[in-house]
């Protein structure tokens, strides 16, 4: 059966404690940087789970809040059971928390996201719609085309660099750079 006094509160607990999925914690506390365990700290605050007290004038209720009083007495009861330092109750909090954090997240922040994601998506296949078209047009040209194209291309740059070597060779001739001597 559980003790609830054996219960104990994870950031101050024992070194060599095992986690719930088997995970030793000093290696989860290693993995966290300091200042993640610095602000688990200061939110994880359990306080006691005072026992259960039956209303007074429960015999005076009618028979729905008399049930009522039970099934609040009956759940109250379980919680003390299970953690009556609070810890439990703090769990369920943090985690509370964390999670209304990760909606706000997902509902501010992922949309946005995900549309700019579609967005260069859809530019991508245009990208690539256009480069296959050019590569077919290409491809479809008669190759005495491409031959005549690919000649003339290395003639301007057979030229380009030709006058290149011409013209710095006649500067170096007259040792001034802009002919002014």
């Amino acid at each position: 059966m559980h003790d609830p006094e054996d219960d104990t509160d994870w950031p101050d607990g024992d070194a060599g404690a095992e986690a719930p999925g088997g995970r030793n914690l000093p290696a989860v506390r290693q993995a966290l940087t300091p200042e993640a365990l610095r602000l688990a700290r200061s939110a994880w605050n359990p306080e006691p789970v005072e026992p259960p007290q039956i209303d007074r004038e429960l015999p005076s209720l009618s028979w729905p809040e008399r049930a009522a009083e039970a099934l609040r007495y009956a759940a109250l009861a379980a919680e003390h059971w299970v953690s009556r330092r609070g810890v439990l109750r703090e769990w369920l909090r943090l985690n509370l928390w964390v999670g209304i954090a990760l909606l706000a997240f997902a509902l501010l922040v992922v949309p946005p996201v995900t549309m700019l994601l579609e967005g260069t998506a859809e530019w991508s296949e245009l990208v690539k719609a256009t480069a296959l078209n050019v590569t077919a047009t290409i491809a479809g040209l008669p190759p005495v085309v491409i031959a005549i194209a690919t000649a003339l291309v290395a003639y301007k740059l057979l030229r380009r660099n030709w006058l290149r070597r011409r013209s710095r060779g006649r500067y170096h001739d007259h040792g001034d750079p802009y002919g002014m001597q």
